[in-house]
């Protein structure tokens, strides 16, 4: 589904608060945009960007980025994308586990060249197939575990576990990890 759970809204709250404000942020898998209203929100003069395959024709961009485009981030990696001035902070809300874990872990790594914060989000054991506009591309792939994603500049895990009634009562774990770039 093209949105995220809200269980880690309040931790991401407060990163913005103690981490920032940042000047510049990506937010990839951006979505509905929930994490690039909080970006705005914690500074109005940010410069935003939103990156989401579904931008090309499923999803319409939120208005609160300054910046939209439909880049994956196995396209980014692919092109192998660099920022001359590094990013305050790249995050990664509800979307590392629609990656193999190879990608994931790719994309932590990618990120850590290119920002001086990454902020991660994802749930684990929560099954989901095709769902919403964006169909496939919404199934999940991998369960990375924090320890396979925290290889460099650990800040700050996470974990936040509930039991999903709508899903027969799956045990979903969430996790937040927050990690300082190598900029």
């Amino acid at each position: 589904m093209p949105g995220s759970c809200n269980l880690l809204d309040d931790w991401f709250g407060e990163i913005l608060g103690r981490y920032g404000p940042f000047r510049s942020a990506w937010d990839i898998g951006s979505g509905t945009g929930k994490r690039g209203a909080q970006l705005r929100a914690a500074n109005p003069e940010c410069f935003v960007r939103g990156s989401d395959p579904g931008y090309n024709g499923n999803l319409e961009a939120p208005d609160h980025y300054s910046t939209t485009d439909g880049s994956s981030i196995d396209r980014l990696i692919a092109t192998r994308h660099f920022e001359q001035e590094p990013i305050g902070i790249i995050v990664f809300g509800d979307v590392l586990e629609h990656l193999p874990l190879s990608g994931a872990v790719s994309a932590v790594h990618w990120a850590a060249y290119n920002a001086r914060y990454i902020a991660a989000i994802w749930p684990t054991g929560y099954v989901q197939g095709p769902c919403g506009p964006c169909g496939a591309a919404e199934v999940h792939v991998s369960q990375p575990s924090p320890w396979e994603l925290s290889s460099m500049g650990t800040i700050m895990v996470l974990e936040y576990r509930r039991i999903d009634a709508n899903i027969d009562r799956q045990i979903c774990t969430y996790h937040g990890l927050l990690l300082k770039g190598l900029r």
